[in-house]
């Protein structure tokens, strides 16, 4: 990932500090910066899981800032993780339908959970 996806990410989720703890944000900043494959599969899972948590609200900003980041992510990442993904979240509600025509168009074993399950592409 390059460093201006990294300042892209940091600054994304520093404006969301009114609605996580610092803890919480320091958390994500620390793993946005680990390059390694375990420290992308944790932060894409944290990121999709902020989409998920019912008390979480996403201003239409901050929304679009973190479907872009995990967006960029999940291009980037292994194909265990976008099938842990499509698993995890294919049928939540709120899974961001940008995100659920990612998985859905990719291999078949990410794209069937999303297909058969998703909400948000009905």
């Amino acid at each position: 990932m390059n460093r201006l996806t990294e300042s892209y990410q940091g600054a994304a989720l520093a404006t969301m500090s009114h609605m996580m703890p610092q803890e919480a944000i320091n958390r994500l900043i620390t793993l946005a910066h680990d390059n390694s494959e375990s420290g992308r599969t944790l932060l894409v899972t944290e990121l999709v899981n902020l989409f998920d948590h019912r008390d979480v609200d996403l201003n239409n900003r901050e929304h679009g800032m973190l479907n872009d980041i995990v967006d960029e992510l999940i291009h980037n990442a292994q194909l265990m993780v976008r099938e842990q993904l499509a698993e995890k979240f294919g049928r939540s509600p709120k899974l961001p339908r940008k995100l659920a025509l990612t998985l859905a168009s990719d291999r078949i074993e990410v794209a069937t959970p999303v297909l058969s399950r998703s909400p948000v592409l009905t």
